[in-house]
């Protein structure tokens, strides 16, 4: 399940906690009139240059770019243009730029890649600031690489780096030179090139702290322990003052700050917070200022009940002898040990005698066996003109879309229901009596509450009432007329939209591999003799310093508290350092999302079990023994932590038991009188729970007969018919987007139009329906907005939000499973330069390099005018094969061909050793023309980010829609 909070609502959240009586407790989320909200949203950078201010190339000759690439375009707010130096192969290259905006105060820059030839990317950058004239003379403001774009895996065209490049600065300045030291590939560039360039302005008074409380989260109880995913990221001029500190900002009634403890202490960006045993929504604070800025963020937990009594766990429905033998079992295998055994019931320290008590509290209480998991009390569903119901819609026997009501038996043994009942009046208890039927364990029995009363047992069931489209109350009851089983008091109800309990629930946590301090080992080198040897987790350290991270030295005072493990003996000798950081992992499923957390004067290269770099900074392209840093990282910037989102392969490094994070640590010069490397890897861990959540909530996509699908505890205005799969637009042409948007609980406040270029920063536009700007017809609830026009061969990708008087926000696509829906809808701009007689097949991947493992990684599609955004891609076959298998999400499957049925999964071959591409295709047909069952095959001329890729074979994947193709 993934519960949609809306952070500091005017409003009030109800959950469902209890299942097990008639009238569920309600508990109330405190209202934004409760918080101190003045602080937390600090001022946004912008970007101080605009479209005609007076540009001049470094060096200015106009001979060394073309007219159509000159150094005007580099700010010209169109990343299809581009500024081009045919210098800058070989020597430092950029423009200078005087802002119309006048004295500004810079703290940050981005950068976009131009359409083609990555290897003129620039991958360092320096930014130099005058207040005399655009000649100079000029001070240097920063310095530094641009990781994304040097990074292992080609960045893609048209995409503004995601790694922020900010730094400390509070000097105005009226003129500024940015220059690009290097390019990605000398050896192979006949020039630099840059398709835009942003100088990014601070506020008055210095840049606040970025504050990022993390993710909202639901955790079900007893299980009230988690590790908050703070980040606190701090670009100011007085690191030494930054202070931070977690609250609590609201809580369900009578719970107070006293009653949450965070450990080891609310002053660290992550700790871990231990919540009451109290159900309801908790809002905590993350506050941080250096005394003269300051910013916030809050992060909200849902405390949920479960449908199980408390040390149920064998989900019988009852807590019992056969309950206490696992808690049992769990202890003596683990005693007091971490990890994810339910019979750790509170979720704290592993089993012990806590685990104990609880379960004692709870002894043979009882909860349902069956439960009304599901039910539509607005049934809009119908047939197509093919007589084909949408995924989610369900119709009786009658083919009427009849009200209906899911039961589910959520014990591990068999329930029969014969005189049990289902009743829409809490006066009547007694309301339609079910026949002899039974529920094996697990299973669904659709009821339509359609008022028609049929109770043949071998037949559709229909109660002899409906359900209310306002709000109203439904119940399931035993045979004795007066026990109430599980039951709603419900809101009012939507078309197509199911209320439930909102399962599976999918739970995520931040598990902190190597934190900061960490135990560490590190060795100044005095040879070559170790060689990449000391990277290896088997390499056993002799003679090696220790102490805690970080490891540096300072001959004056501003890293010495960040200082564990001294290496002052590297001064004057070598800049080199090894560093070994041994951790350990118990499990390796369902992780995602590693990441590596540096703090560094001045540069590093950084290894995981490997002695494949998994990430680096100012490093040499070949290091020694002895190597320094290629660039300085300044000593402001060095205490802050930079992330590093590692690459999805890197992953396959883990391995269960001891690892370790080897750091080779870089000093500009062995002369330099300060070096520090302290590091931090985290990793995201993805579980089902086994456990049914008894939160309440809408369901926009309805699951009769199957697990429920996430769901929204508020529901905001709903919006329909978003433009899906338009006529591909010619280049430089607007794409008009329009929706239908609708009210829902509260009146509409705005309608917003997201949309990004490739991989490029989102952009948003007010969506319109007064007739105007676009706009057909002023107030038919159809709204409006068009995008403006890309280059041919780009991707544009749009989604639609909409948000009520009360901030309650409705997405569509609503994206509320990352790994098994679409985030988008999107299209490719047409290109008129491709000639095909073969099927033209588009994708998109950010990660290239991710794609070609097994491990793989997202990406969109674009064929046949048809669009499917985050599908996975992944290597199909060995070392010796090259080609892709990609898996499309639930409900947008794939169209291969007009004439058959939609498939989930295709693969896209390579040749092989068949120069003509015709023997793989000619192999199948002769299978089919031999009478036996085969795989569709024919060519595609693919194309990856907007340009040719390769000619690669579609085969159809052997499996259930192969099977039912060839009966």
């Amino acid at each position: 399940m993934n519960l949609k909070l809306n952070g500091f609502l005017a409003l009030t959240l109800l959950i469902g906690i209890s299942v097990c009586a008639a009238n569920p407790v309600p508990i109330s989320l405190l209202s934004a009139g409760n918080c101190d909200l003045a602080r937390i949203l600090p001022a946004q950078l912008t970007d101080v240059t605009r479209p005609g201010d007076i540009v001049v190339g470094v060096p200015n000759i106009p001979s060394e770019w073309p007219s159509n690439e000159s150094p005007p375009l580099a700010i010209d707010n169109n990343t299809s243009t581009k500024y081009l130096h045919f210098d800058g192969q070989y020597k430092s290259t950029g423009f200078q730029v005087t802002p119309s905006a006048g004295k500004t105060v810079v703290v940050g820059l981005t950068f976009t890649t131009a359409n083609d030839a990555p290897e003129r990317d620039p991958i360092a950058y320096e930014l130099y600031g005058s207040n005399t004239s655009i000649s100079g003379p000029y001070t240097l403001i920063a310095s530094g690489e641009i990781t994304d774009f040097k990074q292992a895996s080609v960045w893609p065209r048209f995409t503004m780096n995601t790694t922020p490049i900010r730094f400390s600065n509070s000097t105005s300045y009226l003129h500024y030179q940015v220059m690009f030291p290097t390019v990605r590939n000398p050896g192979s560039a006949n020039s630099m090139q840059i398709g835009e360039v942003e100088l990014l302005g601070g506020p008055e008074g210095g840049w606040p702290p970025e504050v990022n409380a993390g993710t909202d989260q639901v955790m079900i109880l007893p299980n009230s322990t988690l590790q908050l995913d703070g980040t606190v990221t701090y670009y100011g001029s007085h690191p030494e003052l930054l202070t931070i500190e977690w609250s609590l900002a609201s809580a369900p009634s009578g719970v107070t700050f006293d009653d949450v403890r965070f450990e080891p202490n609310a002053a660290s960006e992550d700790p871990k917070v231990i919540l009451p045993q109290v159900p309801g929504v908790y809002s905590l604070r993350l506050y941080a200022t250096d005394g003269t800025t300051e910013a916030e963020d809050t992060v909200q937990i849902a405390l949920a009940e479960s449908v199980y009594p408390t040390g149920d766990l064998n989900h019988d429905c009852i807590v019992n002898l056969a309950d206490l033998l696992l808690l049992t079992s769990g202890w003596t295998s683990n005693p007091g040990g971490t990890g994810s055994n339910p019979a750790d019931l509170n979720g704290q320290d592993g089993i012990n005698l806590s685990d104990f008590s609880l379960m004692a509290a709870n002894w043979l209480i009882e909860s349902p066996q069956v439960i009304i998991n599901e039910f539509m009390a607005i049934n809009n569903s119908k047939f197509d003109d093919f007589q084909n119901l949408s995924e989610g819609e369900w119709v009786d026997e009658d083919g009427d879309s009849s009200d209906w009501i899911e039961l589910l038996n959520v014990t591990n043994q068999p329930i029969f229901l014969n005189g049990w009942y289902l009743t829409n009046n809490p006066d009547q208890p007694k309301g339609w009596e079910l026949p002899d039927v039974s529920l094996e364990p697990g299973a669904f029995l659709i009821i339509a509450a359609s008022g028609k009363d049929r109770n043949d047992p071998d037949g559709q069931l229909h109660t002899d009432f409906q359900l209310a489209g306002e709000s109203g109350f439904i119940a399931l009851v035993k045979p004795d007329g007066k026990t109430v089983v599980h039951s709603y008091m419900y809101p009012q109800q939507f078309a197509g939209i199911s209320y439930g309990l909102m399962t599976p629930l999918s739970v995520s946590k931040t598990l902190e591999l190597v934190g900061e301090p960490a135990a560490a080992y590190a060795k100044v080198p005095t040879d070559s003799s170790l060689g990449l040897s000391w990277i290896s987790p088997d390499f056993v350290p002799t003679g090696w310093k220790t102490g805690n991270t970080g490891v540096g030295f300072d001959t004056e005072s501003a890293y010495i508290p960040l200082i564990g493990l001294d290496v002052s003996e590297m001064y004057n000798v070598n800049a080199s350092v090894y560093i070994r950081i041994p951790f350990e992992i118990n499990d390796l499923t369902g992780l995602k999302n590693l990441t590596l957390q540096m703090k560094y004067d001045d540069g590093f290269i950084a290894y995981l079990n490997s002695t494949t770099p998994i990430q680096s900074a100012n490093a040499p392209s070949s290091p020694t023994w002895y190597s320094g840093s290629t660039n300085s990282h300044a000593d402001s910037l060095a205490v802050n932590f930079v992330d590093y989102p590692l690459a999805d392969d890197t992953l396959a490094n883990l391995r269960v038991g001891k690892n370790v994070l080897a750091i080779h640590g870089l000093n500009r010069q062995s002369g330099n009188g300060d070096m520090l490397i302290s590091p931090r890897l985290t990793v995201q861990q993805t579980t089902i729970s086994s456990t049914l959540s008894a939160v309440t909530g809408f369901m926009p996509q309805p699951t009769p007969n199957d697990n429920n699908a996430s769901g929204l505890a508020n529901l905001g205005p709903t919006i329909r018919n978003v433009t899906e799969n338009p006529t591909p637009p010619a280049a430089a042409t607007a794409l008009p987007i329009t929706a239908e948007i609708a009210s829902t609980m509260s009146p509409i406040n705005s309608v917003q139009l997201h949309y990004r270029v490739n991989f490029g920063a989102e952009s948003k536009i007010a969506m319109r329906d007064d007739g105007a700007g676009g706009d057909a017809t002023a107030g038919d609830g159809i709204y409006t907005a068009s995008i403006p026009g890309a280059a041919a061969g780009q991707m544009v990708r749009w989604y639609v939000t909409a948000t009520d008087i009360n901030a309650v926000q409705t997405r569509e696509p609503m994206f509320l499973d990352p790994t098994n829906s679409p985030e988008y809808f999107g299209t490719v701009v047409v290109d008129p330069s491709i000639s095909s007689k073969i099927g033209v097949f588009w994708y998109f991947v950010q990660n290239t390099s991710a794609e070609g493992t097994d491990t793989g990684t997202r990406a969109s599609v674009f064929y046949l005018n048809e669009f499917y955004d985050n599908v996975f891609i992944r290597l199909r076959g060995g070392y010796t094969t090259h080609g892709r298998k990609i898996a499309f999400n639930d409900g947008h499957f794939f169209r291969f061909d007009p004439n058959q049925d939609r498939v989930d999964e295709i693969n896209l071959n390579e040749q092989g050793a068949d120069p003509t591409y015709i023997r793989p295709m000619l192999s199948w047909e002769t299978y089919i023309l031999a009478g036996h069952p085969a795989s569709l095959s024919f060519p595609l001329h693919v194309m990856r980010n907007g340009s040719f890729y390769a000619i690669r074979i579609f085969v159809e994947q052997p499996d259930r829609h192969f099977l039912r193709r060839v009966g």
